[in-house]
């Protein structure tokens, strides 16, 4: 027997089922259907887990035939990466670029969010609560999930690092070790608080703040310097 997704309710009601007379479908149309059994997909993985979704259930919820799925994506494994990697790929924008006139604090700051976006934000938790509960049964495919994730997410935040000291702003060093540093002082436990619902948010603003800047005096030795606030103009 099929469960009923919560999800896939409120997703039917914005993407109505379309109709293709004749011919083969658009690249747009094609892109739709692909975004559609995406969405399915994480809905389904979310709130069922990896065991109990099955190809054929994403296919049915999505309006398309499962050779459709083989086709374009592959097997489960394949689609559960790709779902994964999907998540990553859409805080991309997130990742800061640095300006001319930007502090050291600053870009660290954008860097925290960009960290707690991926780590603890969106799907991230009940994620990580899927990938928990899998491993037993499935131990090398989620190990290889958390691998990717991992060193993804680290070499993203190395080359915030190797930017930072091309431009003379932090003095080089071993940026996979500041970057672990970094994570690791910024997250702290809150990912394990979230999974296991002891807490419902991740660090405040003024956590990721005061964090930030003991980041900054332990690691560079320098002394934090905030972005100086707007001035106020008077009429």
């Amino acid at each position: 027997m099929i469960k009923k997704v919560s999800t896939l309710a409120t997703t039917k009601k914005k993407t109505p089922k379309r109709r293709y007379s004749q011919g083969r479908p658009t690249l747009d149309d094609l892109e739709q259907r692909k975004s559609r059994v995406l969405e399915i997909a994480t809905a389904l993985f979310v709130e069922q887990g990896f065991a109990e979704t099955s190809l054929v259930e994403i296919a049915k919820h999505a309006g398309v035939a499962t050779r459709t799925i083989y086709q374009h994506f592959g097997n489960k494994e394949d689609i559960f990466k790709i779902v994964l990697d999907q998540r990553m790929a859409e805080t991309d924008g997130g990742l800061p670029t640095i300006n001319e006139d930007q502090h050291l604090f600053g870009v660290l700051m954008d860097t925290a969010h960009y960290v707690c976006a991926l780590a603890v934000g969106g799907n991230a938790i009940p994620f990580q609560r899927l990938m928990v509960a899998e491993s037993q049964r499935f131990p090398d495919l989620m190990l290889e999930i958390f691998e990717m994730l991992f060193h993804r997410l680290h070499n993203r935040i190395i080359s915030v690092f190797e930017n930072l000291t091309a431009k003379g702003m932090i003095p080089d060093g071993n940026h996979s070790v500041t970057t672990k540093y970094f994570i690791d002082l910024l997250l702290g436990t809150a990912p394990l608080q979230l999974t296991m619902n002891w807490v419902s948010e991740g660090p405040s603003e003024n956590e990721l703040q005061e964090k930030v800047e003991l980041f900054i005096a332990g690691r560079f030795g320098l002394v934090p310097e905030r972005e100086p606030a707007p001035e106020l103009h008077q009429a």
